[in-house]
C-alpha cells in the first residue's frame, strides 16, 4: 500500500518547491516497508526465545469417553 501510493506521488511533476518531483517518495515508502519487515521479525523473534525461556503447559489430555456403568435394572435384563 504504501508503496502503491508512492508510486502515484512519483508521477508528479516537478513544482517549485520540489524542483526534482516527487520520486523521493518511493524511497521513502522503500525505507518504511523494510521498518515494517524489520520490526516484524524482531517481534517473531522476542515471541520465539519468551517461548523458549518460559513454555506453556500443554494441555491435559481428557480420558477417553468410556459408557456408564449399568444400572441395576440394565444388570438384571441382561441376564435373563
Amino acid at each position: 500500500m504504501p508503496l502503491g501510493i508512492a508510486f502515484l506521488l512519483g508521477r508528479r511533476a516537478a513544482t517549485r518547491s520540489y524542483t526534482f518531483g516527487y520520486g523521493r517518495a518511493e524511497d521513502l515508502a522503500g525505507i518504511v516497508i523494510v521498518l515494517v519487515i524489520a520490526g516484524s521479525a524482531v517481534a517473531a523473534a522476542w515471541t520465539t526465545v519468551d517461548r523458549l525461556l518460559h513454555p506453556a503447559q500443554p494441555p491435559r489430555r481428557r480420558p477417553p469417553h468410556r459408557p456408564a456403568p449399568p444400572t441395576p435394572q440394565q444388570r438384571s435384563t441382561r441376564h435373563q
